[in-house]
């Protein structure tokens, strides 16, 4: 016979479900559930419980503090929903720093993907290739393949642009980090990037870009107006044979679920 659902089992669910369809609550709403989850739960439980429904009242820095609580004695399934909410809430900076930490601290294949990719997008082949090694030894040969080649791609499309552009590595993460730092202060994610290094009618064309998830033609153009200002105030990058670019991608944004 099925065993019926316990309160703090139902809670977990439906908070989990809500945030997976990107829903908000109101701090009445919040209060509700706040009530209820220090009435069914407690422990470590109770933390989790309430970072989820913080995260869902978007109050995203009490949500982390509760997750951090609740991440005291790991928890995969904690974790795993931890980082769900920051890649759809959170900033890039954020979701790299955490996809780097819990892939440091659990056996995931997944979460060593998400922070091979976020790294990828980076530009940082280094950082990415500690988690692609991770992966591999964690994930099915099937599974595997594709990264792998991937990564040999990755790896070739970087070399090429550096010695194109005569860019360093560190003068490359000048660029990353500026591009980043331009898209999280608009709060657009990222899914994708695209280095290029090619001839052209001219010239070699040397281009670093990341595409967002907008078609917004005027935000596009405002984001790669500041990002030009900020390179512009390294005096390293003048001379360099290169082009940094935000783009636009018209397709919906990939869903990571959320682990129940």
């Amino acid at each position: 016979m099925t065993q019926p659902l316990l309160k703090k089992d139902a809670l977990a669910d439906e908070l989990t479900d809500a945030l997976m369809r990107g829903d908000s609550i109101t701090e009445f709403e919040l209060r509700r559930y706040l009530n209820d989850i220090e009435k069914y739960s407690s422990g470590i439980e109770l933390a989790y419980l309430k970072a989820l429904a913080n995260g869902l009242a978007n109050k995203k820095g009490k949500a982390i503090e509760y997750f951090e609580i609740a991440l005291q004695i790991p928890n995969i399934v904690y974790a795993g929903n931890y980082l769900a909410y920051i890649h759809h809430r959170g900033l890039f900076s954020e979701r790299r720093e955490l996809s780097q930490k819990l892939a440091r601290q659990y056996e995931s294949p997944s979460f060593c993907f998400m922070a091979y990719q976020v790294n990828i997008f980076h530009g940082d082949v280094c950082s990415a290739n500690e988690f692609y090694e991770k992966y591999l030894k964690l994930s099915q040969e099937k599974e595997s393949g594709p990264v792998i080649k991937n990564f040999q791609g990755a790896k070739t499309m970087l070399q090429d642009f550096l010695d194109g552009s005569g860019l360093n590595r560190d003068q490359v993460a000048i660029i990353a980090n500026n591009i980043i730092d331009v898209i999280d202060n608009h709060r657009v994610k990222v899914s994708g990037i695209e280095i290029i290094s090619a001839i052209g009618h001219e010239e070699k064309v040397n281009m670093y870009s990341l595409s967002v998830y907008t078609d917004d033609v005027e935000l596009l153009t405002t984001m790669n107006l500041e990002l030009s200002y900020k390179l512009a105030e390294y005096d390293e990058l003048l001379d360099k044979k290169f082009s940094a670019l935000i783009r636009g991608d018209k397709r919906e944004e990939r869903e990571i679920e959320l682990c129940l």
